[in-house]
This record gives C-alpha cells, sequence and structure tokens, in this order.
C-alpha cells in the first residue's frame, strides 16, 4: 500500500480508540491484510501462509471451505477482544 501511496500503514493499523470514537470500523479488517512493505519478509510472508492455508483446507477442512473461512473469522475475533482487554 505504501508503494503505490494510497494508504500509509497509520491509516490501517488496530487502534481501538479510533474505531469506537470516530468509527474507523475498518481498522477492524486491514490489521489482518497489512503485511508490510514489498520485499524480502513480504514475500516469505505471503509464501508461508498460502502454504499453511493450502495444508489446513486440503487436510483439516477438507470439503468444508466454510468451517475454514469461519476458523479465519473467530480467531480474527478472538485476537481482537483479547487485545482489547489487555
Amino acid at each position: 500500500m505504501n508503494q503505490l501511496e494510497l494508504a500509509s500503514p497509520f491509516q490501517l493499523y488496530f487502534n481501538p480508540i479510533l474505531i469506537l470514537k470516530q468509527g474507523q470500523i475498518w481498522r477492524l479488517v486491514t490489521t489482518f491484510l497489512f503485511f508490510g512493505t514489498f520485499g524480502f519478509n513480504f514475500f516469505f510472508n505471503m509464501i508461508f501462509t498460502y502454504r499453511y492455508c493450502r495444508m489446513l483446507e486440503e487436510g483439516s477442512f477438507r470439503n468444508r471451505t466454510a468451517d475454514f473461512v469461519l476458523m479465519f473469522m473467530f480467531g480474527a475475533v478472538c485476537m481482537i477482544v483479547s487485545f482489547i482487554h489487555a
């Protein structure tokens, strides 16, 4: 995002105060979608994320795509709730 100058990382990170007081709801989603700037680390993050998701979907979640998506959504909600209460 930063290379294309569409948005800076400061517009995407999780900030409970901005979410609750200014209604910046997009921060609940974008915090999970930003992997940093393009480079070596970004490349490896994408490879490992793809590989791990593929292994999960072909193994534990075979023919249960909806359960796979719900698992990700449940994990995201749990992380957000635990961060707010920490």
